[in-house]
């Protein structure tokens, strides 16, 4: 039982993503973030470009606006929801920023940084990561700047 204990307790203390600072987010990247007067909030997911919604959607291809239903376990109850959940998205001329849920085995908050400007076909470059709930761009930028985010290593951030 003890041993049982000592494995959960190690498992789960490589999983704290506070000061993990995003690897993969250049400094480049990391900086532009910080200007967060430059950052526009999004309210729908019907106001991302499909290129970005894409990156951000379940394997079906969907993503719930926010505080619509979705299923966020493992157990599908209703095949038809989506089974991630955006929670707000701002973008600036060259970036996009995307908080969202999913769920599985797992509750997750997830993070979308794309680089694209207006009248791009597809990102230049993306950035995935997790961390908390974040309640708006403002506490992104605070979380990015104190390393309390991390690089999202799972397959492709879903």
């Amino acid at each position: 039982m003890k041993r049982l204990l000592l494995c959960w307790v190690i498992l789960l203390s490589f999983q704290n993503p506070c000061n993990a600072d995003p690897t993969k987010l250049s400094k480049q990247d990391k900086k532009a973030l910080q200007e967060v007067p430059q950052f526009q909030a999004i309210s729908a997911v019907t106001n991302l470009p499909s290129a970005i919604v894409q990156l951000c959607a379940d394997s079906n291809g969907r993503l719930a606006e926010p505080g619509e239903k979705w299923d966020p376990t493992d157990l599908i109850s209703d095949p038809k929801l989506p089974r991630h959940r955006l929670i707000w998205a701002s973008a600036n001329a060259t970036y996009y920023v995307v908080h969202y849920e999913s769920g599985g085995r797992a509750h997750i908050f997830r993070l979308l940084v794309a680089r694209m400007k207006e009248g791009d076909k597809r990102p230049s470059s993306v950035w995935r990561g997790f961390g908390g709930e974040l309640k708006d761009f403002t506490a992104f930028a605070e979380a990015l700047a104190n390393n309390e985010l991390a690089d999202d290593a799972s397959e492709h951030g879903r």
